[in-house]
């Protein structure tokens, strides 16, 4: 009988053991599957946030193309009208040199004189200048003040367009004693 109830016990303790070690490899199992179920479901977040970054950095990249393009083609609308405004002052400054010049000259009280004319010759200390009546002789002295590029009497040459202020000489006719002379051609 002790065998009978030693059989029993050892099958009794079996069958549990064998039953625990089934639940112990359903529940590894299933933890297992789990384990692989939360696996697959991180990869799949991680997947779509993953495609939800690309899609916008792509669409942040057209957007920044999109901008740029504008910036530029903005910049490029400006830089013309720059260039349009500079070749329109320098047209205007070739036609006032190239075109026939103002004649003028305004004689006051005391013999002073403002006058504007095309320069027809230079020397060290005079000049030549056309104007209304004819040439007219600017004598320049020490004292004369020079609008050119130096300061220079030599700065101003034939052609050039020029204003003269000074005293009209009482002792020659159609001379002019300068105390400015400003070449306006530049």
């Amino acid at each position: 009988m002790k065998n009978k109830l030693l059989v029993a016990v050892l099958a009794s303790v079996f069958a549990v053991s064998a039953s625990a070690s089934t639940a112990l490899a359903v529940s590894l199992d299933t933890g297992a599957s789990a384990s692989a179920n939360a696996s697959v479901g991180l990869k799949t977040q991680f997947a779509d946030i993953r495609d939800r970054f690309e899609f916008r950095m792509k669409r942040l990249q057209e957007q920044t193309e999109r901008l740029q393009t504008r910036l530029e083609a903005r910049f490029e609308e400006r830089i013309a009208k720059v260039e349009s405004k500079f070749e329109k002052k320098e047209e205007k400054k070739e036609n006032h040199a190239t075109s026939t010049p103002l004649f003028m000259i305004e004689i006051g009280g005391r013999s002073n004189a403002v006058m504007r004319g095309a320069v027809l010759s230079n020397g060290t200390s005079t000049l030549s200048v056309k104007s209304w009546g004819g040439p007219w002789t600017v004598n320049v002295a020490s004292t004369t003040i020079i609008n050119s590029e130096n300061h220079l009497i030599s700065d101003i040459h034939v052609g050039d367009y020029v204003g003269i202020k000074g005293k009209v000489s009482t002792t020659s006719d159609f001379t002019i004693d300068a105390r400015l002379i400003r070449d306006r051609t530049r």
